[in-house]
């Protein structure tokens, strides 16, 4: 008995060392070291079979099942799925079991946009726009806080770039500037700044007040005889009464109209009447005068380039041709003048520290600037700019009509604190609206007369400016 049992338990043995191991049902295993996230890997190999399943385990040993597999007799083809994030990872095989086929190190994905440029700031409800090729439906773009909440930017349009509105329900301050696309994310700005969008107005009208009073007419009590012959007079008092609707005249009140349609302009007038009509496009605006006199400019036509007039050609009587000028810009974008054929500067204008202050062509300074606290709207007009061609009778319409339109580059960065027009600094204070647009400026000083030359005046030139909205995107 003891014999069958002992046969027995022999022979149990012997089976049980008989059972197979299990073994890798591929072979010949070869897969590369790294790889970057969203690229294709091929791991050879043989014997895989289409029923098998790959996955990704990272070291915290949770597992990305990696689809649309390509099985053959000689391996898999996969791409690194874009849900993973870099690091160490192992790749898994099941078929007939589970099987650990190699290591392997996942890095970044690369940007899939060639040329990116992220403006420096996004404008509360308006649309931002990010530059670069390989932009793609898939493509969407989060503006991430502090506390890691997200809000997607709306009415995303890849046609050109990436562009896309940032909601009016984001508040402004700092964001992570986050892009997803393809399935994989990347972070485009670590600090992107979101601010309230300004209000752009432009110039709809201008009011023009001049005074010019005499103080003191006492000085014609001194006046020796031949003074009053030459008038045609017999005393002061008559000379006074002679003189009194002359200095009257020199005080009026004038009114320049900007009219525009779908966001161009298409004609200015002056006290109602039609001055000049306008026609172009966002790339070229040419200008008509409809009270032409014969001395003045009978039409020009300006030239713009990112945003500014880059050339201009001006024709002053109908049967002469057109002159060409380029215009000038300094390092600032700040307008310099304009140049001729002959090579020459036909008009120059000189600034210091980012403000206007002299007429270079005819040897005139124009302005100081005592208050650096003044700023001139940088969304606006160049106020001191707009002055000076205001009161310039001899001013070039093209470039007065630039400068209501904004395109002669970048503005004065100040607000003059007065004004040497006369010779002497005459002081200039400003009203403002709610935007910080200059809505009135006020020139005012002293000087003798100009046709007698002893008449102590005071003279007031005001300009006051309407505004209109400009809506824009």
């Amino acid at each position: 008995m003891w014999l069958m049992v002992c046969a027995v338990c022999t022979f149990s043995a012997c089976s049980d060392d008989d059972d197979p191991i299990p073994q890798n049902p591929v072979t010949e295993v070869k897969m590369p070291a790294t790889a970057e996230i969203g690229t294709e890997i091929n791991v050879s190999g043989k014997g895989f079979t289409n029923g098998a399943q790959l996955y990704l385990k990272d070291t915290e040993g949770e597992e990305t099942k990696v689809d649309g597999v390509e099985f053959s007799a000689s391996g898999a083809i996969f791409k690194v799925p874009m849900s993973l994030q870099a690091g160490e990872y192992t790749l898994v095989l099941l078929q007939s079991g589970r099987w650990e086929l190699g290591k392997i190190t996942l890095t970044p994905a690369s940007l899939p946009v060639v040329g990116l440029d992220v403006p420096a700031e996004g404008l509360i409800g308006k649309k931002l726009t990010i530059a670069g090729s390989g932009f793609n439906a898939t493509a969407k773009v989060f503006l991430e806080d502090a506390a890691g909440t997200r809000t997607e930017l709306s009415e995303p349009d890849v046609t050109n770039g990436f562009v896309a509105k940032i909601p009016a329900t984001v508040s402004a301050g700092t964001y992570k500037l986050v892009l997803a696309l393809n399935g994989g994310e990347w972070t485009l700005e670590d600090e992107f700044s979101v601010v309230v969008a300004p209000v752009i107005k432009r110039i709809a009208g201008i009011r023009y007040i001049s005074s010019v009073e005499v103080t003191d007419w006492s000085p014609l009590e001194t006046l020796p005889e031949e003074y009053f012959d030459m008038f045609g007079v017999s005393s002061a008092a008559e000379l006074r009464e002679m003189l009194e609707p002359l200095f009257a005249s020199m005080s009026g009140e004038t009114g320049l109209e900007l009219v525009y349609e779908n966001g161009l302009l298409k004609e200015s007038r002056r006290d109602g009447e039609v001055a000049f009509t306008f026609s172009g496009t966002e790339y070229e605006i040419s200008g008509e005068n409809q009270a032409y006199d014969g001395y003045n400019t009978l039409r020009f036509t300006l030239n713009l380039e990112d945003g500014k007039v880059g050339s201009s050609s001006m024709q002053y009587k109908p049967d002469d041709e057109a002159k060409s000028f380029d215009w000038q810009y300094d390092d600032n974008n700040h307008y310099q003048g304009t140049i001729g054929g002959a090579g020459r500067y036909y008009t120059q204008y000189g600034f210091v520290d980012g403000n206007l202050v002299s007429d270079e062509k005819n040897g005139i300074d124009l302005f100081e600037y005592g208050q650096p606290e003044w700023k001139n709207n940088s969304y606006g007009v160049d106020v001191a700019m707009c002055l000076y061609l205001l009161g310039d009778p001899e001013a070039e319409e093209a470039e007065l009509y630039a400068a209501l339109l904004r395109l002669n580059g970048t503005p004065s960065v100040n607000l003059p604190s007065s004004a040497l027009l006369t010779g002497s600094p005459m002081p200039l204070v400003y009203e403002y609206d709610e935007d910080g647009y200059v809505v009135s400026t006020e020139m005012s000083g002293e000087s003798m007369d100009e046709m007698l030359g002893l008449l102590p005046t005071k003279l007031s030139d005001r300009y006051e400016f309407v505004y209109e909205v400009v809506d824009y995107e």
